[in-house]
């Protein structure tokens, strides 16, 4: 494969978490899925960032790295976006809806890029020059991460009820 080819697996990761969150969290009770259980976000608070990622991370930056000669990226802050966006008003379902209907056309965005679009690059305030190839591979690992942390949070509840079990929690 050559360098500027992009790997499938970006693809294919990034086609699968809606429907891995929807699997996780879908039958979820809502309080559950409302309780910050990392100190600073819920489950649903998870989401909600992902969809808001989508579109102030990914499609902005890759869009200015495809128009513009070297934008310059800015760091962004996920922190108080959720509640001034309005995502914690929503329901889960809604937000699970959400990131599966935009991320159809996501993916054939990102599959009509030509070699030479995703080598583009921008010059990110805080990392340096970055490729749009970068961010295709970064978005997948930013979800993964996230749906890793959703399951921490899910996992938390149930392993206070191991007893004596916990010790085989990390094999």
């Amino acid at each position: 494969m050559a360098h500027d080819d992009l790997e499938p697996a970006a693809i294919t990761v990034l086609e699968s978490i809606p429907a891995a969150l929807t699997q996780m969290l879908g039958s979820l009770p809502d309080e559950m899925a409302q309780l910050p259980l990392d100190d600073v976000w819920s489950a649903k608070d998870v989401v909600a960032h992902l969809i808001d990622a989508r579109q102030a991370v990914f499609r902005e930056r890759i869009g200015r790295m495809l128009a513009e000669d070297q934008p310059l990226i800015r760091p962004f802050d996920p922190s108080t976006r959720i509640e001034e966006l309005g995502y914690r008003a929503r329901s889960l379902a809604s937000l699970l809806d959400e990131l599966a209907r935009d991320r159809a056309g996501d993916l054939n965005w990102l599959r009509s890029l030509t070699p030479e679009q995703r080598a583009r690059t921008g010059q990110h305030e805080e990392a340096g020059k970055i490729s749009v190839a970068n961010l295709i591979y970064y978005w997948g690992c930013h979800e993964l991460a996230h749906v890793a942390q959703i399951a921490r949070m899910i996992r938390s509840p149930l392993a206070e009820r191991v007893g004596n079990m916990t010790r085989y929690l990390d094999e």
